[in-house]
């Protein structure tokens, strides 16, 4: 198995789940995902959005939830559109996805968003939101355009990765 400490952010949609399920299965790498994780931990003061269909939590408290988690772990992939909240020094790269809004947009009308919904990821989206809040935190960030993203990228990517040394 090799080491990786590595997290992937984004605006819904993005394809964070795809990329993360690759990288872990490629490099076999544990996979987390923040709302999972937010789910299960029964400290975490959460309630449920029901008009965004969205679990909300404090910010400072899953910070401190996720710190604490992943503080002993070697390698793992965590992957969530909050999941740079993580200490940059529990972590080697944060990859930022990002993608072209009209396939944005068509990606969560299939998810059957509601229009506030797809609004507000819209403009987390064209804002660059997640990077702001990465680099906010000091993450070394590779950002990546997934609008067109297919195995070949992929590929490159895993290559990338190897060649960087950011893999043990």
């Amino acid at each position: 198995m090799a080491e990786l400490k590595l997290i992937i952010t984004g605006t819904p949609g993005t394809g964070k789940t795809l990329l993360a399920k690759y990288i872990s299965k490629s490099l076999d790498v544990p996979l987390y995902d923040v709302t999972t994780l937010i789910k299960k931990e029964n400290s975490l003061d959460k309630t449920y959005n029901s008009e965004l269909d969205t679990l909300e939590v404090n910010e400072e408290d899953l910070k401190k939830f996720l710190n604490t988690f992943f503080k002993d772990k070697q390698t793992f992939i965590l992957e969530g559109h909050m999941s740079h909240l993580l200490s940059k020094d529990s972590v080697d790269l944060c990859i930022v996805l990002r993608t072209e809004n009209s396939t944005l947009s068509k990606r969560l009308v299939s998810r059957r968003y509601s229009q506030q919904k797809i609004r507000d990821n819209l403009e987390a989206e064209i804002f660059n939101c997640c990077y702001e809040e990465a680099k906010l935190n000091n993450h070394k960030i590779l950002t990546i355009d997934t609008t067109n993203f297919d195995n070949r990228e992929y590929t490159l990517l895993i290559e990338f990765l190897k060649k960087s040394g950011l893999i043990k």
